[in-house]
């Protein structure tokens, strides 16, 4: 079986070529929240949310996916952190 890192960077490829970068879709999410939720929202907060959406989950029902997905949720946060917002090959 492949590592844990092995999985979430497959996922994380498969996502970016159905989604494109994390930072563009999370920052379309982020702006939607902040109309329906009434507050600014960044990007990492939606990322930061989308893992603790997991981890309720994973209270209720472990499974794998979820900590693949809090893995992949991480590492989206990080990048929106460390990527220049300018580069568009990301």
């Amino acid at each position: 079986m492949a590592s844990l890192t092995e999985r979430v960077n497959a996922i994380l490829t498969n996502r970016r070529e159905m989604y494109g970068p994390p930072h563009r879709n999370f920052d379309d999410i982020a702006r939607m929240w902040s109309v329906v939720f009434g507050i600014p929202v960044t990007s990492r907060q939606v990322a930061l949310a989308m893992i603790c959406t997991k981890i309720a989950r994973d209270l209720n029902s472990p499974q794998e996916d979820n900590l693949l997905d809090i893995a992949g949720y991480a590492d989206c946060a990080d990048q929106i952190v460390h990527i220049p917002r300018h580069d568009t090959t990301t």
